[in-house]
């Protein structure tokens, strides 16, 4: 189960939330090669400052039990930027994407880890 967390520096409407979610979840669906219905996605809003700045600001963190090859995280990182400054007009330089492969003994769901 594939887990996207998006952090803003603001808040956007509900209904938004859910749109962009399902969005970057289609976009690392199809960079993983993994089922859309596999991924779960978190979204929230947290006082953000970059370079000693505030302004727009987004962090999109992305765990996965595999799949996250340099060609996928390259594909990932792009699309998932173009989302966030398209959607909600972040720019390219105030985002920040960490991806981490977890060990499936490392992650749980429905009372099991997955490995």
């Amino acid at each position: 189960m594939p887990l996207i967390r998006v952090t803003l520096d603001h808040a956007v409407p509900k209904e938004h939330e859910f749109s962009l979610l399902g969005r970057l979840c289609a976009e690392a669906a199809s960079a993983l090669s993994k089922p859309e219905s596999a991924f779960m996605g978190v979204m929230h809003t947290a006082t953000a400052i970059m370079a000693g700045q505030r302004g727009p600001a987004a962090l999109v963190e992305l765990s996965s039990i595999g799949g996250l090859t340099p060609e996928a995280n390259r594909r990932l990182v792009k699309r998932m930027t173009e989302v966030l400054a398209s959607d909600l007009r972040v720019p390219a330089a105030r985002v920040y994407i960490i991806l981490a492969d977890i060990a499936p003994t490392h992650w749980g769901h429905d009372g099991r880890t997955f490995g």
